[in-house]
């Protein structure tokens, strides 16, 4: 062990400092090439945009998945008087027969068609009565027009 110390001192001295010089700096640039290929892997790796446009369908059921959970953590608990009202309508839905909701919904249904029903033939009779008054303002107009130039 004694003779491999000696060899080691002896490789050591022969070696100028320029030499050392040059064999830090080759290790330097060789430790800054590594670390650089480090950084770029690890930004490739890191890149969320990246990953998102080569599997969106993941990305999105991810989202929807953490939107879902958070929804359920972040959601606060309802109010002594939230609550009361809720069970009230609850109690009150229930005790309504599936034939009496179906009559209630087809009234609705009905009573929403017919309004914009309304609502489109006042806007097509406005619009048509609203046009026989402009075209008769322009003749009008071109009357006196053509009276006041030909005076």
């Amino acid at each position: 062990m004694a003779q491999r110390n000696d060899l080691r001192s002896e490789e050591l001295r022969e070696r100028s400092s320029e030499e050392i010089r040059q064999d830090i700096f080759e290790r330097r640039e060789s430790l800054a090439n590594t670390i650089g290929q480090l950084v770029s892997r690890m930004q490739e790796k890191l890149d969320w945009r990246k990953k998102i446009s080569q599997h969106p369908y993941s990305a999105l059921a991810a989202a929807a998945g953490l939107g879902f959970l958070l929804s359920g953590i972040l959601k606060p608990s309802p109010t002594p008087g939230k609550r009361i009202v809720r069970d009230s309508f609850q109690g009150l839905f229930q005790k309504i027969r599936p034939d009496m909701i179906m009559m209630l919904s087809t009234i609705i249904l009905q009573a929403g068609g017919n309004f914009l029903l309304t609502k489109i033939k006042n806007a097509s009779d406005h619009k048509q009565y609203g046009n026989e008054v402009h075209n008769e303002e322009a003749k009008n107009g071109k009357k006196r027009w053509l009276e006041h130039r030909n005076k």
